[in-house]
């Protein structure tokens, strides 16, 4: 009898297939797939002190792999998965945080101000708070275009993994 090993995933049930030919990839085989539902229903006490009732539902599809040990390359299937693994994206930066500081920054500037300014202060505050978005905002296009790049180069390497790993 031939020894193998085994792997079992969660996936989200629109994740199903995608999971099955990624494994299928590495060499792994399907060996069990199971629809999971489960509902769990509790009492819950608010701030106010009313009871309510709370219903917890969970949703996912159970896969069971298995690969055989005397799979060739192995060792190299592995590595490439494990690498697989390892990859990960990143996010770019978001636009909320810098305008609202930058809006906030301009209201503190303009509040400061006695009186006789206030008006002058208000309006340079904008000013300077729109100066910062600008700022900002550039930063975060040229930020969120070199993460883009990375991420290209990244999901490139997935597809080269996987070419490999079906190669082999």
């Amino acid at each position: 009898m031939a020894r193998t090993e085994s792997k079992t995933l969660k996936v989200h049930p629109l994740g199903e297939q995608e999971a099955i030919d990624l494994m299928q990839a590495f060499h792994w085989n399907l060996l069990n797939s199971q629809e999971v539902k489960t509902r769990d229903s509790h009492l819950e006490r608010e701030s106010n002190g009313d009871l309510v009732q709370v219903t917890e539902t969970e949703h996912y599809i159970n896969l069971v792999f298995t690969r055989n040990l005397d799979t060739p390359n192995l060792s190299r299937l592995k590595e490439l998965e494990a690498e697989y693994a390892a990859i990960t994206f990143e996010r770019g930066p978001g636009y909320v945080a810098p305008v609202m500081v930058s809006w906030i920054g301009g209201s503190v500037l303009a509040a400061m101000l006695n009186e006789p300014l206030k008006q002058a202060g208000l309006i340079l505050g904008f000013v300077v708070a729109g100066v910062g978005c600008v700022f900002w905002i550039k930063r975060n296009i040229r930020v969120r275009a070199e993460v883009a790049k990375a991420n290209a180069r990244r999901r490139h390497r997935l597809q080269e993994i996987i070419e490999e790993c079906q190669a082999l």
